[in-house]
């Protein structure tokens, strides 16, 4: 009991979320900017359109997609804690996961956006694995 209470107190340091007790069973992330680091990934993908602007999102689009990881992983887990606990329901956890990844500019058609870039063979020489691994993250139908 007492290492799922520092389990659960590090996670919320790291994803804060707050249960409206009025509200029912629905949980949301924090999206403030101390919470998660201010990155929009959809904006990245936007500028991408040759291999000169490949190489340049490079390595911030990689670091973006490692913060994503880390962010999507303590708002699942966080979920899974509510939902055992009681305090929040399977579309509550979806809603922390969606926000996640509204924070982050990604949402509907991004996975179209990034299909669209690895078609592309000049971007998907320079950025083919990270595309894959964030197209990976968003759930089916994005």
């Amino acid at each position: 009991m007492k290492l799922s209470l520092t389990v659960l107190s590090c996670l919320l340091a790291i994803v804060p979320v707050s249960c409206g007790a009025l509200g029912g069973n629905r949980s949301t992330v924090d999206t403030s900017a101390a919470s998660m680091p201010s990155v929009d990934i959809g904006a990245m993908l936007g500028g991408i359109t040759d291999q000169p602007s490949a190489e340049a999102a490079k390595s911030p689009l990689e670091s973006a997609v490692t913060q994503l990881k880390t962010a999507l992983g303590a708002a699942e887990t966080t979920g899974k804690v509510e939902q055992a606990a009681g305090t929040t329901d399977a579309a509550g956890a979806r809603s922390m996961l969606d926000g996640v990844l509204a924070k982050f500019g990604l949402g509907a058609g991004t996975a179209d956006q990034i299909t669209a870039l690895l078609q592309n063979e000049q971007v998907k020489a320079v950025l083919g694995s990270t595309l894959e691994q964030l197209k990976g993250l968003l759930p089916t139908g994005s």
